[in-house]
């Protein structure tokens, strides 16, 4: 009996040997060339989840499996390909999963070239489009996207004429992005509540007669049906306020409230996940935390959504603890309101609610926050 026998009975007997051993013990056995580098490689890609991304990696190619199965089913899917095969296709997937999780632009474009979608990583908008995806789902802590946005990937470089899917590709991911903060940030639902629907149809993406656009049209369709409904949603939205731990995601959502709808070219950038600090943008209490003296003291929903801006910091910085009223006219003159020309979000605020500064109260609040998550759900995340 070689050692690999008896690792594996070891296994069997109730010893808990981590999955990942057992496929390098078996990798080892079938003489895979260049074994521990491979392996290094794969296992530093995992970042510390080596099982997770193994599981993943099952998925993407094979559809739903229970952790107690994951090494009998890998190990069968590496005797039908060939454990060199197996090898380079752990490779693959965890190069790919270690840059969804944490790379820049550049590094999402390299995935995409690698997988052979030139079309994509040569197409800036796309580009950005995919990669601003990435970071939203990466905010809302979604892993289990990656098996089946790599089995996508997988399926769209196999088309030969590729160019007019490339817009559903990006649907996709906006679709998927738009889902889980509707679900998953806001409404606050487990967020393995798709797992089996992601795996099934990863096995769709994965058939050798797979057509993406009907799978995908699919997909998004099935999207579309478990979504939560808007009072659900609502009801959350309008409790989102103001604390440290939530200025990633308030940062994301006026970006995505300020740029719906606008061609890329007029889009500005608020959202930057990598690095809070680096951002130039603030957000701002439009009935200020700590009023100046002779405002008529505070209000109790002051941090509620409702009375949130982004402005750049300078802007945020001269408004300091001016009334409502007094910011209106301060941004309202001809100097100042070029500061937030570009700002369109800004400027719709101004026009909506500048003549309501004067009175502005919880009232107030609540009913923009209650107009924020209309606008939210039916237009700037609607599938």
């Amino acid at each position: 009996m070689d050692a690999f026998d008896v690792f594996e009975r070891t296994n069997a007997r109730g010893v808990d040997l981590e999955v990942a051993d057992l496929l390098k013990n078996y990798l080892f056995k079938e003489e895979v060339k260049e074994l521990d580098d491979k392996w290094d490689a794969i296992a530093t890609n995992a970042d510390g989840n080596t099982l997770r991304m193994l599981k993943y990696f099952y998925i993407a190619k094979k559809g739903p499996v229970a952790k107690s199965d994951l090494y009998k089913e890998l190990k069968r899917y590496g005797e039908a390909i060939g454990a060199d095969a197996l090898t380079d296709e752990l490779g693959e997937f965890s190069s790919f999963y270690k840059k969804a999780r944490t790379a820049s632009q550049d590094g999402i474009k390299e995935t995409l070239h690698s997988l052979g979608i030139e079309l994509i990583s040569r197409d800036q908008e796309k580009l950005a489009a995919i990669f601003h995806s990435l970071e939203a789902l990466r905010l809302f802590k979604i892993f289990q996207v990656y098996p089946l946005l790599y089995a996508a990937l997988k399926c769209f470089a196999k088309i030969s004429s590729a160019t007019k899917h490339a817009k559903l590709l990006v649907r996709l991911f906006e679709s998927l992005e738009k889902y889980h903060f509707i679900n998953n940030s806001v409404c606050e639902r487990i967020g393995n509540q798709v797992e089996k629907v992601y795996a099934d149809f990863c096995v769709k993406y994965a058939e050798k007669d797979s057509n993406f656009d009907r799978v995908t049209n699919e997909l998004i369709d099935t999207l579309k049906k478990q979504l939560a409904p808007e009072d659900e949603f609502s009801t959350r939205f309008i409790r989102i306020t103001y604390e440290t731990r939530e200025i990633a995601r308030l940062m994301y959502i006026f970006d995505r409230m300020n740029n719906v709808g606008l061609p890329a070219s007029q889009k500005l950038r608020i959202f930057y996940p990598e690095d809070l600090r680096r951002r130039n943008w603030n957000i701002e209490h439009f009935f200020p935390q700590n009023p100046d003296i002779g405002t008529s003291g505070k209000l109790g929903t002051v941090d509620n959504i409702g009375n949130l801006l982004p402005l750049d910091f300078r802007t945020n910085s001269a408004l300091n603890n001016r009334t409502p009223q007094q910011k209106i006219e301060w941004l309202q003159k001809d100097d100042n309101s070029r500061k937030v020309e570009n700002m369109a979000y800004v400027r719709n605020f101004i026009h909506k609610y500048g003549k309501a500064a004067l009175s502005w109260d919880e009232r107030m609040i609540e009913q923009r926050a209650k107009e924020m998550a209309s606008d939210a759900y039916q237009k700037v995340w609607r599938i």
